[in-house]
């Protein structure tokens, strides 16, 4: 961790995101938190050499995807970095205000190559790739943040089913 910053304060300053100005160390917690309570998470995880317990490498932006609808909720997505920084897996939720936390099933597969992000196996199928592959490029340009993977279950940590999870692609 930077010394004398939060992890929250170095994902502010770091991605310089309006929505993440209002974020604690308490909300970033608690997002991670839920995401790792499922199980899909874990195994996604895992095949990135991760597990929890252990420190990881995340970058976390708050607001929606661009090119994929946007939501009344304040999407929050979670790029966690394989340690060669070479793959990762970007989990999906929702952060209301009041602390609930909507963790979307699933989420997308990544790999890294000289040109830029690819995503693949994720909600929404194929035609979801290049969006969130391009956001991942612009996520990936803010500075990763160190943190403790650690499950944390609460009643506020909710999951969205199947059916809500895919994003619908605006038309443009």
């Amino acid at each position: 961790m930077r010394s004398g910053l939060s992890i929250a304060a170095a994902i502010v300053l770091s991605l310089g995101v309006v929505q993440a100005q209002n974020a604690s160390r308490t909300q970033v917690d608690a997002i991670l938190g839920c995401m790792l309570t499922q199980h899909w998470t874990v195994t996604a995880l895992a095949g990135l050499g991760l597990k929890p317990g252990e420190l990881a490498e995340v970058v976390v932006n708050f607001g929606s995807i661009a090119s994929l609808s946007p939501s009344d909720r304040e999407d929050v997505q979670v790029l966690f970095l394989s340690r060669d920084r070479m793959r990762g897996w970007l989990a999906l939720g929702y952060y209301r205000a009041g602390g609930s936390i909507t963790i979307a099933h699933n989420g997308y597969r990544l790999a890294r190559s000289g040109t830029g992000w690819s995503a693949s196996e994720g909600n929404g199928g194929a035609v979801t790739y290049p969006a969130v592959a391009s956001h991942v490029d612009r996520m990936s340009r803010t500075p990763p943040v160190r943190v403790q993977l650690m499950p944390r279950p609460g009643s506020n940590c909710r999951l969205q089913t199947m059916a809500a999870a895919a994003p619908a692609i605006s038309a443009k």
